[in-house]
């Protein structure tokens, strides 16, 4: 599977965030499944366990308080107006944007083996030891959409090609490494950064549908006269048991950004 190269990537970005093809996804997206409604008609998650590669969750990043602090007036403002059932506000608390994949749900419980993590944090921490660290990298957010696997969310772009390639480094030092693909761990989606905002569960009316592309190209044009600023200083191994929280423990493996060294470069 190949990755899109800068140039497509920044193309990929600008087209998904225009109100054409938000309004054409919008009309074509389907229901999550990771949801259902509880006896009491509360949305409950399924349990979906999995590791994974992410930026410190919100409440963990202390890099980017200010930009968190201006994604998070936008998502009020969104849910003020999100009026379907069928569409939940992720928690604030597990905001986050993936840097790599691992592994999760069915292919994980058939790998599952005797000291499965540790084999798998041991892999990771001899391919995070090869990565020269490069200067923290940095990307912005332009825009909100909405994907097609059923989420709404705030879309990454790289502000350089240098940010762009540095982390596709990253990847690429995870996804081909032997060992960690004998464990399950694979490229099965090339990389199309977001903060995950909303999930979107059950089938949309054709108006739900015009209502909420009408309502992210409004914020759209209300919120990003200019762009979000996002440092990635860190990559945290996390694992999840549904979507709703992502944990780690202080000795999982983690990735360092390095800032000395993204200041020598400018």
């Amino acid at each position: 599977m190949l990755e899109m190269n800068y140039k497509n990537y920044i193309k990929f970005v600008e087209d998904i965030i225009g109100a054409d093809t938000i309004r054409y996804i919008a009309g074509q997206v389907r229901a999550l499944g990771k949801f259902q409604i509880s006896n009491s008609g509360q949305w409950e998650p399924f349990s979906h366990a999995g590791y994974t590669i992410i930026t410190p969750p919100f409440t963990d990043d202390i890099e980017n308080e200010g930009f968190y602090k201006k994604l998070i007036a936008i998502r009020e403002e969104l849910s003020r107006h999100m009026v379907s059932p069928k569409i939940l506000a992720a928690p604030v608390s597990a905001l986050h944007m993936t840097v790599a994949r691992l592994v999760s749900g069915d292919v994980l419980e058939s790998i599952r083996q005797d000291a499965y993590e540790e084999t798998v944090f041991s892999a990771l921490e001899q391919v995070f030891s090869k990565i020269a660290a490069p200067g923290y990298l940095q990307f912005v957010v332009k825009g909100i959409s909405i994907l097609p696997h059923g989420i709404v969310a705030a879309i990454v772009s790289p502000v350089t090609e240098y940010d762009y390639q540095c982390l596709q480094t990253f990847r690429n030092y995870i996804y081909d490494d032997k060992l960690l693909a004998n464990l399950g761990i694979e490229r099965k989606r090339v990389f199309k950064g977001h903060f995950t905002l909303f999930y979107i569960e059950g089938e949309l009316s054709e108006n739900d549908r015009r209502y909420i592309a009408d309502l992210i190209s409004y914020i759209n044009n209300k919120f990003f006269n200019a762009p979000l600023q996002y440092t990635l200083a860190r990559a945290e191994v996390r694992k999840f048991d549904n979507y709703l929280s992502f944990y780690r423990k202080n000795m999982w493996p983690v990735f360092e950004f390095d800032k000395i060294n993204r200041k020598a470069q400018k």
